[in-house]
C-alpha cells in the first residue's frame, strides 16, 4: 500500500511539474496570476469559469465535514459528537472561509489557501496523526516517528512562512482589487 501511494504521489508531482514548467517555458511573461485570464475572452472560457464556480461551490461541503471532523478528533478525543460543538466549530470554519473569500482577487485566494491549507493537509495534519496513532512508541524505537516530527516542523515552518509572506504582501498592496 505503501508503494502505490509514493508511486501515486511522485508520478502526480512529475506530471504537474512537467506541464508547469513547460506552460512557463512556451508562455513565460504572459502567463497572468490566475491561468484562466491568460486565454482569450469567449463562450468556452466564460464556461470554464462558471463550471470552476460550480465546483468549488458543491465541493465546498465535502471539504468542510472531513474538516470539521479532523479538528473534533484531535480536540475532543474519545467524546462524543455535541451538536453544540459541531455547530461551534462548522460556524468558525465557515467565518474563516468567509473572510479569506472576501478577498476579491482570485489569484490572492489561491496564494493564502496554498501556503495554508496546502502545507497544513499535506504534512502538518498527517505527521500529527502519525505521531498521535503512534504516541506509546519510543520515538528512538521507531524511525517513522522521528521522520514525523521532522516533517512536521518543517511542514509548520512552511506553512508560517508562506502564509506570512502572503499576508506581508497583502499589506504592502500587492494583492490587487480586482479579479486577476
Amino acid at each position: 500500500m505503501l508503494q502505490v501511494a509514493i508511486i501515486s504521489i511522485s508520478s502526480s508531482f512529475f506530471f504537474y511539474a512537467f506541464c508547469g514548467i513547460l506552460g512557463l517555458l512556451t508562455f513565460a511573461n504572459a502567463v497572468h496570476p490566475n491561468i484562466v485570464l491568460s486565454f482569450d475572452k469567449s463562450p468556452a472560457v466564460d464556461i470554464l469559469l462558471v463550471s470552476m464556480i460550480i465546483s468549488v461551490a458543491l465541493g465546498y461541503p465535502f471539504s468542510l465535514f472531513p474538516c470539521r471532523d479532523s479538528i473534533q478528533s484531535l480536540l475532543f478525543p474519545g467524546h462524543r459528537e455535541s451538536r453544540r460543538r459541531t455547530v461551534i466549530l462548522t460556524l468558525i470554519i465557515v467565518s474563516i472561509s468567509y473572510s479569506i473569500a472576501s478577498f476579491t482577487s482570485f489569484s490572492s485566494i489561491l496564494s493564502l489557501s496554498g501556503g495554508f491549507t496546502g502545507t497544513i493537509t499535506g504534512y502538518i495534519l498527517p505527521s500529527a496523526f502519525y505521531l498521535k496513532a503512534t504516541k506509546d512508541i519510543s520515538m528512538f524505537k521507531d524511525r517513522f516517528r522521528i521522520l514525523a516530527t521532522l516533517v512536521l516542523v518543517l511542514g509548520s515552518i512552511a506553512g508560517f512562512l508562506t502564509t506570512s509572506i502572503t499576508i506581508m504582501g497583502f499589506l504592502r498592496g500587492s494583492a490587487t482589487s480586482s479579479i486577476d
